[in-house]
């Protein structure tokens, strides 16, 4: 589909079930059809994250916090996706500079809302992925 919100969605659906390579290329879907937007480039540096790629997820981060510190600040404050960057010296720095004055306010939930009615993406016995119809 032409849809950037679908191709989103199922990629996030896929990273949190740790299909990391179908994830990507469902987000390579989305940035085809808008590849600035926030919410996209903030769960492709959380994929890269959980799939052990920290360079690009340190790169894509510092693109989403220099577009909207406050926002991203919030949304990693609340987000296991990135706990294998914690205690990352880069890492920690930029959270450090990302919290600034915006220190102690409360953040709405991290990105990902539709990501629940797919935690019945799985694999077939084949080794097929099995995706539930948008």
């Amino acid at each position: 589909p032409k849809s950037f919100d679908a191709h989103l969605d199922l990629g996030i659906c896929y990273a949190q079930k740790g299909f990391y390579a179908e994830a990507e290329r469902a987000y390579d879907k989305a940035k085809e059809l808008d590849g600035d937007h926030l919410l996209l480039n903030y769960n492709r540096a959380a994929l890269f994250a959980l799939w052990g790629r920290p360079g690009e997820a340190k790169s894509l981060l510092a693109q989403v916090l220099e577009k909207d510190r406050a926002k991203v600040q919030g949304w990693l404050s609340a987000d296991p996706m990135f706990d294998a960057l914690k205690g990352d010296a880069e890492f920690e720095r930029r959270m450090q500079a990302a919290e600034g004055p915006e220190r102690g306010r409360t953040h709405e939930a991290p990105p990902g809302g539709l990501a629940r009615m797919f935690r019945t993406i799985s694999r077939s016995s084949n080794g097929n992925l099995v995706v539930p119809r948008i």
